[in-house]
């Protein structure tokens, strides 16, 4: 994507929707990220519109302040008494559109989907969604759509996940490359879990060409941009931080787990 913005922007992914239980509600935490490429304060106002599914406006929070120059984050919550449950069975979508204005630029504004669920593993049961335990009949899919290769189409991913639907698969693992915004996008729309996977190998070479050539270099970056594109959806249940790691020794791989899991933690 190529995208043109004022100095003064929403950034990209930076709008942080982090659902969590409260007694018999909810409270929906929202983190924006609002980034003044400007040599100065700007006087800023900042708009949140919840809509349910038929897009009726539910809910609305608005603040006004002083934007200084370089990163601000505005953090806001909304009290949600009834909301309505994303699930396998019904996945329900909200979405969020925000709105900054700012006394120099124009406006800058964003819309994507949300959902609200509970997950939770245990060691002896497994998966709990919303509280019931499930059981994960998972497929690992390459990106690839077969014959068609690997630019994404979309009818053709829809197709793909409606035949693992009727052979019973409720959770895909996006294997061994982080998913496409449309499979993020299908399985919130159609109730499929996704176990969102990074790259392939860390810091040792499976193949001459594979990531392990970049991994050093890169693997902060990447991570980042993975976890901030994919954290916001419901469908999301497993962060993968590693696939067929080769010809590393315990105390190292150790050490790599660890620095992933935390980068991954720091930003859901």
């Amino acid at each position: 994507w190529f995208i043109r913005r004022p100095l003064i922007h929403l950034n990209t992914d930076g709008i942080y929707i982090s659902p969590r239980k409260s007694g018999t509600g909810w409270e929906l935490h929202i983190d924006t990220e609002i980034q003044n490429e400007d040599s100065s304060d700007a006087t800023y106002t900042l708009q949140h519109t919840i809509s349910d599914k038929d897009n009726n406006e539910i809910y609305s929070l608005r603040m006004t302040g002083i934007c200084t120059p370089g990163l601000n984050i505005k953090k806001q919550t909304i009290t949600v008494a009834d909301a309505v449950l994303w699930d396998i069975d019904e996945p329900y979508l909200y979405s969020l559109r925000t709105e900054l204005v700012t006394d120099k630029y124009a406006g800058d504004y964003d819309r994507q989907a949300f959902g609200f669920r509970t997950i939770e593993f245990t060691p002896d049961k497994g998966l709990y969604l919303n509280g019931r335990n499930i059981t994960i009949n998972g497929s690992c899919e390459h990106h690839t759509l077969g014959a068609l290769g690997a630019a994404i189409n979309r009818t053709a991913l829809r197709r793909q996940l409606e035949s693992l639907q009727r052979m019973g698969v409720n959770a895909v693992r996006s294997a061994h490359n982080m998913p496409s915004a449309e499979l993020l996008e299908l399985c919130d729309e159609m109730g499929i879990l996704l176990y969102t996977e990074s790259f392939d190998m860390w810091e040792h070479c499976k193949t001459d060409y594979d990531y392990g050539n970049y991994f050093k270099e890169w693997w902060k970056k990447d991570v980042t941009s993975w976890v901030r594109q994919d954290r916001n959806h419901p469908c999301v249940f497993i962060w993968g931080i590693g696939n067929e790691i080769h010809d590393i020794n315990y105390e190292r791989g150790l050490a790599v787990t660890r620095m992933l899991r935390d980068a991954v933690r720091e930003l859901d």
